[in-house]
């Protein structure tokens, strides 16, 4: 009774996405791309998990706001979200350059996935 699913699937799901990946890094930014690449965050120590932002990118590719995003993230460790978001331009997340765009200002995601090491 009701809906159990894909027989042959797993029980965690699907961890497919939409973005593109830079080892352990990925974005959503619908029609850009990655100048360079996106920056590495510090790896903080024995913590893992992955930390997703909400990011604002302006016409010339500069993100301009990023926040850290509860959904889909599977931390809120401090030490993990300052090493993606921060509070200021050090962070990984607000270095990341994209292609510019006629659009004025594009929203999108970033995603880091911390693993031990």
């Amino acid at each position: 009774e009701g809906n159990a699913g894909d027989l042959s699937g797993a029980p965690e799901g699907s961890h497919d996405g939409t973005g593109q990946s830079d080892s352990g890094i990925a974005y959503d930014l619908s029609g850009r791309s990655v100048v360079g690449k996106l920056p590495k965050p510090s790896y903080p120590g024995n913590e893992s998990g992955k930390v997703v932002v909400d990011v604002t990118v302006d016409a010339s590719g500069r993100v301009t706001y990023a926040s850290y995003r509860a959904q889909g993230s599977t931390t809120n460790s401090k030490r993990l979200v300052d090493a993606a978001v921060g509070g200021g331009a050090e962070a990984s997340a607000r270095k990341a350059r994209f292609s510019s765009s006629e659009s004025l200002m594009q929203t999108g995601t970033i995603t880091y996935v911390f693993t031990l090491e």
